[in-house]
């Protein structure tokens, strides 16, 4: 499974990054691909840098199976919604917090082609 996070702010310790679903603040994105045994595989990361126009396109390219964060930008929800991805909320903003809240339950999944305007903050 690979799992989309938007990075706002980049720590040296990649898992104490911090998650960011504002559109403006995003300068990276981790991608995060986890076994069917629920075990962390691999991490990468993507520099966004100055294209945050280009994000939800960047995200699609991606082909991830869940994005996740501690919130959305509507213009993600709207590129998000009808090609199968399914979209966790988080109450975490830490990246390692995030993925342990999603592997545990604690996330919210919005089911998939179910998730609207009404989740974008």
């Amino acid at each position: 499974m690979r799992l989309i996070f938007p990075i706002g702010e980049l720590e040296s310790d990649l898992k104490l990054s911090k998650i960011s679903g504002n559109l403006e603040k995003i300068k990276f994105i981790a991608i995060v691909e986890i076994s069917d045994l629920g075990l962390v595989t691999d991490i990468a990361l993507l520099e966004v840098g100055e294209e945050a126009e280009l994000l939800p396109e960047i995200i699609m390219e991606l082909e991830p199976d869940i994005f996740v964060s501690d919130k959305i930008d509507s213009n993600i929800v709207e590129a998000l919604v009808g090609n199968g991805t399914k979209i966790a909320l988080t109450s975490s903003d830490i990246l390692c917090e995030a993925v342990r809240d999603l592997l545990l339950g604690r996330a919210r999944v919005l089911p998939k082609g179910e998730a609207s305007l009404k989740f974008a903050n």
